[in-house]
Formats: C-alpha cells, sequence, structure tokens
C-alpha cells in the first residue's frame, strides 16, 4: 500500500491513528505546520508507533521565494532564509549554502528519504528557474554522496499545472531529469491553476503528467512520490507512481499557491464524504439528497465507518462524523483505490481505473434520473477529463 498523509496543523493524532490502522503507509512532514523544535519529537513518534512507516520530510523552499508569504512555522528551520531573490542563487558557493543547511536538518530527523530544496517552475519555459532547480539538484546529489548518510535522496519537483501543457520542454525537462541516476528519485508536486476544492484536472495536462510519472517510474525505475494529488493519484500510481500522498483538510489534498500567500479571514471548510464509487467528494447535504432519493447505500464507500452515517435518522444528523472520522475515511477510501491500481503492467493497472471511471459515470446517471441535485465542484465532469486524460497519456506512449 503506498498512500501517504500530508501532514498539516493540529494533524498529529490523525496521522499516527492512519498509521496505525494501515490505511495509510506513511507521512510527509511539512515545516510550515510542526516548529522546528518539535518536528523532531513528532517524526520520532511516528516511527517508534510504526516503524514500517515511509516517512518524508516536505523542506518546502519554494515557499521562500513568495514575497509576504503566509510561512507558518517555516521562519524557525535553520535553512530558512529571508525573501530569496535572483542573487540569492549565483554562484556554486550561494547553492552549496542553501543545498547544505536543507539536507543537514533532515540527517538528523528520522525520516526515511532525504529531499532536496527546489523552487517552484511557473513554465518550463522559465530557463532561469529551470537552471536553478537543476543546480540545486546537482549541489543535492554531490552533497549527498559526500556525507555519506545511507537514506536515499529524492530530487523535489514543483511545477506548475500551466507548465504540463509545454510538450516539447516537458520532453526535454524529463530528458534532464532521468540523468539525475545517482539520485534514487523524485519528490513531484504540481501547484493546481484554480484554490477551489474538486476533482477536476485539464485532460491534457493531466495526460502530460501521467506521462510524466511513467517516464521518471515506468521507464527509468526511479522511486516517485507524488504529493497533493487526491483523488486523482490513482492513475499517476497506475502508471508508475511509487507513492501518492494527500491531507485530511481540503487544502491538504491540492497544491495551490493560496497556501502561502497573504489572506484574511475565510469561511471554515463544510463538511465532506468521500464516495469511492463515485470517485468524488460530497457535501454532507448531497449525501442527504442521496438518502432522500433512495440511493444512499449505492453512494457509501463501504467503510466500515459508515455505520456512523447509517445509523444516523439522515447524514445530516450524522453528528459522529467530524473532523477526525472524516479524515479517516477519506484515506480508507484511498487505501482502497490504491489496491485497485497496485497489481499486473501499467496496461492492466489503467484498465482498472478506466473499470472505475465507467462505473461512477454509471452512477451519476442514476443520481441525475433521481433528481439529486450536486454542486459543481460535486458533479461529474472530472470523469470525462480523467477518461480523456487516459487516452491522451495512451497516445504519448505509442507516440514515445
Amino acid at each position: 500500500m503506498s498512500v501517504l498523509i500530508q501532514h498539516g496543523w493540529g494533524y498529529g493524532k490523525e496521522i499516527r491513528q492512519a498509521l496505525a490502522e494501515r490505511t495509510a503507509a506513511g507521512a510527509i512532514l511539512s515545516p510550515r505546520d510542526e516548529g522546528s523544535n518539535t518536528m523532531g519529537d513528532l517524526a520520532r513518534d511516528l516511527k517508534a508507533a510504526s516503524p514500517s512507516s515511509l516517512l518524508l520530510f516536505d523542506p518546502q523552499f519554494h515557499a521562500l521565494e513568495i514575497m509576504n508569504a503566509r510561512l507558518g512555522s517555516l521562519p524557525s528551520y535553520v535553512y530558512y532564509r529571508s525573501q530569496l531573490g535572483r542573487s540569492s542563487f549565483v554562484g556554486s558557493a550561494a547553492i552549496a549554502g542553501l543545498v547544505h543547511p536543507v539536507l543537514d536538518y533532515q540527517m538528523g530527523l528520522e525520516v526515511d528519504r532525504l529531499v532536496s530544496p527546489t523552487v517552484l517552475l511557473e513554465g518550463l519555459g522559465d530557463t532561469r528557474a529551470q537552471v536553478v532547480s537543476l543546480f540545486l539538484a546537482h549541489e543535492s546529489i554531490d552533497y549527498h554522496a559526500k556525507k555519506g548518510d545511507p537514506r536515499p535522496l529524492l530530487i523535489s519537483v514543483v511545477l506548475s499545472e500551466a507548465a504540463l501543457s509545454q510538450e516539447t520542454a516537458l520532453h526535454d525537462f524529463l530528458d534532464e531529469l532521468s540523468l539525475l541516476d545517482a539520485a534514487a528519485g523524485f519528490y513531484v508536486v504540481i501547484r493546481r491553476a484554480s484554490a477551489g476544492y474538486n476533482q477536476r484536472f485539464k485532460s491534457r495536462r493531466l495526460a502530460a503528467l501521467m506521462y510524466l510519472v511513467y517516464v521518471l517510474g515506468e521507464i527509468n525505475r526511479f522511486e516517485v512520490i507524488i504529493g497533493y494529488t487526491d483523488l486523482v493519484g490513482s492513475l499517476l500510481r497506475a502508471v508508475g507512481a511509487t507513492a501518492w500522498a494527500s491531507g485530511s483538510s481540503q487544502n491538504l489534498r491540492r497544491f495551490t499557491k493560496e497556501r502561502f500567500e497573504p489572506r484574511s479571514g475565510g469561511k471554515p471548510a463544510r463538511g465532506r464524504y468521500t464516495s469511492l464509487p463515485l470517485l468524488n467528494s460530497l457535501l454532507m447535504s448531497e449525501l442527504d439528497s442521496c438518502h432522500q432519493a433512495g440511493v444512499l447505500p449505492q453512494v457509501l464507500s463501504g467503510d466500515p465507518l459508515d455505520d456512523i452515517i447509517l445509523s444516523a435518522r439522515n447524514p445530516l444528523t450524522a453528528d459522529g462524523w467530524n473532523r477526525e472520522v472524516s479524515a479517516s475515511h477519506h484515506w480508507w477510501v484511498l487505501s482502497q483505490l490504491d489496491a485497485l491500481v497496485s497489481s499486473g503492467d501499467w496496461r492492466a493497472r489503467l484498465a482498472e481505473c478506466q473499470g472505475a471511471l465507467t462505473r461512477a459515470k454509471t452512477l451519476y446517471g442514476v443520481l441525475k434520473e433521481r433528481n439529486v441535485a450536486l454542486a459543481p465542484a460535486s458533479g461529474p465532469k472530472h470523469l470525462d477529463e480523467w477518461d480523456e486524460a487516459v487516452t491522451g497519456f495512451v497516445k504519448l506512449v505509442e507516440a514515445s
């Protein structure tokens, strides 16, 4: 099982529970959400409670380039630098001065992989950012070898979603990444274009991301861990990802620039239920509409926690469906998806995904017939995008 938890503020208890229940294989720790004075204790506690778990530390170095960013606890870390600019990356000494503290800190943590620092690639035509990211990668490889730490090194890649549209440049970038064979693999994060929580992903961009994972993981046999992927991570797992990560709260299931940018106020997220049959997340009010229409059993995921909803008069009165339970249920659903796409070659795994997509479309048709009203984010549009992405990905593979 290859589902990892994207750590967020205040979710230590939920992570421990998920590891104990084996609905997750490990966690990716966030310095924004845990101070440097307690991060070591958290890593030790998680490892002691679940020795076989896979723990990583995401240095979130790319956030240091954001002006007036909401960095949380990041400034408490030894590698923190205030407002990195272009001049911060000029010269080998400067690059070394940025890389070494990031890796030194991780070498003192009880984690199973070391993760290099990187910068955000807004577009693959941005040669400056691409060169900087490769300089940071090469220095990380050299320093890791010099220190002799036996733990594998993963190279961070943080791409904007829009960069996935640049197909020719993406092929060139993949060629560069494939040459980093002294590293064990990659930790890949895609910064999504829209902030709202949904399962949408433009099919052409998703096909390109699948191809990136396929080339690195399936063809070049690198370890590839994908952060902040949520349900769509099942497609990436099917084509070669070693593991995929998602958080408990909605802002940890997709990575957007809003996570670090300044903001004021905001409403708390409404309660949701992750439906395995629909490959989507429904609002509790929408789950109640399914109940009223007599289709609730078809929409539920089969998690033992569903008893909390089934034993209530209706989903809206299921008081036991709190933040902790919702998080545990979400990771359980991801673990079921992971099991679905973990066997056979990549074509067989993709066929399982396509079968799940077909079943989800059929069920959405039933909901439409029963006049179940759904918000756009809860609707079926993502299914066509995913389906088209699978077709586009296969064409990319056959053309390569």
